[in-house]
């Protein structure tokens, strides 16, 4: 089992929670789990489950913000392995992330276990990224990064292709502020480049912006409709 340990990453100007409410909380979670998932122990035995809440209730020894305590409680959400058990942020915290948070900008894709930028949508310029092979983002390899990222939600039973679908698009930017906290910038190697590349952390207007100039929609894909319906006869 891996429990997930907080350190002082930055995640911006987020309230802290008393830590007698972070516990009462995570009692909650417990019963609530033990009491009301009729699969929770199917593929984590209840000894196992146990001993992560204990392991997470040690951890709480002063208030967190909402971030530094959702990356202690996901994890034991994800020992279900039931990928329709997911816990998701608050929606006022979401919209502040999505308002003032600098994330990675950078749309992913996977190819088995390989990760591969789709589309870029940081401010380099230097030469095309898009396609290119990433084999090392800030020193760590896409599988070392995905073996700790991937502990913030579940997948079905031991699937663990599952945890690398679950990351394309943007959700590997997401989960890796999630887990690293907000930063100024990735040292990205890509395959094939000598130097690593050195990405700017961006909002996600920013990020929006860049992929609405790099890549235009055409005239004919937005006029086009994606079904058609017509009946072949009245009966």
């Amino acid at each position: 089992l891996i429990v997930q340990h907080t350190t002082a990453q930055e995640y911006g100007n987020l309230p802290t929670i008393k830590k007698e409410d972070l516990l009462n909380d995570l009692e909650l979670l417990y019963q609530g789990l033990d009491k009301f998932h009729s699969g929770m122990y199917w593929y984590t035995p209840k000894d196992s489950v146990d001993r992560a809440f204990a392991e997470v209730r040690k951890q709480i020894k002063v208030d967190m913000n909402v971030l530094q305590f959702y990356k202690l409680k996901a994890p034991l959400v994800a020992l279900s392995r039931e990928d329709h058990t997911d816990m998701s942020l608050p929606t006022n915290v979401s919209t502040h992330l999505n308002t003032n948070s600098r994330f990675m900008p950078i749309i992913f894709v996977f190819l088995g276990k390989e990760l591969h930028c789709y589309r870029n949508g940081s401010e380099f310029e230097g030469y095309p990224i898009e396609g290119k092979r990433i084999e090392t983002i800030n020193g760590e390899q896409p599988t070392a990064i995905v073996k700790k990222i991937g502990h913030l939600f579940a997948s079905d039973g031991y699937i663990k292709t599952v945890k690398y679908s679950d990351l394309e698009g943007f959700s590997f930017s997401k989960y890796y502020f999630y887990y690293y906290g907000e930063l100024d910038q990735f040292e990205i190697k890509f395959k094939d480049i000598e130097k690593p590349v050195t990405i700017k952390a961006l909002k996600l207007d920013e990020l929006r912006g860049n992929l609405r100039k790099r890549y235009p929609k055409k005239d004919s894909d937005e006029s086009k409709p994606l079904l058609e319906y017509s009946q072949l006869n009245q009966s």
